[in-house]
């Protein structure tokens, strides 16, 4: 081989290791690009689904503040209903009924960020308050430790939905009165007087055995 031709022959390995640099750096560039563009958009995506859930977190907060608020203002018209002056009934039954409205309104206003299960249990709650404010059934003050065990109920399933909402779990304890897990087509057919009387049998039934089984001290 004469020297031109081995010159010739070191020029063409030169060119073709600078062209498989230059290669290597487009794909390597391309990788670094792809993996930036890559990240971005899962950064974005997380970024978004963050957002996502925090809003619907605020939003649950919010709805579990406003049904506790009103649901405190129906609890107080109940204790008025039972211990006010008997003139002064009609007023407090009309503000009673307005305030029932102003519970479902805001129960559909938020009842689509909760579960099925938790919209029921509104919906027994209005039952019960509907039946005292439409005189379906006599609300007396004898009835009124029913009423708070109603109401220690209502605040034991909006607590249970906000640590839901947390991703957290909170029992309903034990001593909480449960109401009767009624289906819509029952609630129907059978109207909210007959559900109030359900849950207040029911009720007494279960206080009568908790009295039976608390022990009578003997003398000495």
């Amino acid at each position: 081989m004469t020297l031109d031709e081995e010159k010739a022959l070191e020029a063409y390995k030169h060119r073709k290791e600078v062209c498989r640099l230059v290669i290597d750096k487009v794909i390597l560039t391309a990788i670094i690009g792809l993996f930036i563009f890559g990240s971005k958009w899962l950064l974005e995506d997380y970024k978004s689904d963050l957002t996502k859930q925090q809003f619907l977190l605020e939003s649950r907060l919010d709805a579990i503040r406003d049904l506790r608020q009103i649901y405190a203002v129906l609890h107080d018209d109940l204790y008025s209903i039972a211990y006010g002056p008997k003139e002064n009934r009609g007023q407090l039954i009309g503000d009673y009924q307005g305030h029932i409205r102003d519970f479902l309104a805001i129960g559909n206003k938020w009842g689509a960020l909760f579960p099925d299960e938790f919209d029921r249990s509104l919906n027994y709650h209005l039952q019960i308050h509907i039946a005292v404010a439409q005189d379906m059934v006599e609300f007396t003050p004898n009835q009124w430790a029913f009423a708070i065990d109603v109401s220690r109920n209502f605040d034991a399933i909006t607590r249970n939905a906000l640590w839901k909402a947390l991703d957290e779990t909170s029992p309903i304890p034990k001593d909480v009165f449960p109401l009767e897990q009624w289906t819509h087509e029952k609630l129907q057919k059978q109207g909210p007087a007959n559900y109030y009387n359900s849950n207040l049998q029911k009720w007494q039934a279960a206080h009568n055995r908790a009295v039976e089984q608390v022990p009578i001290p003997t003398a000495p």
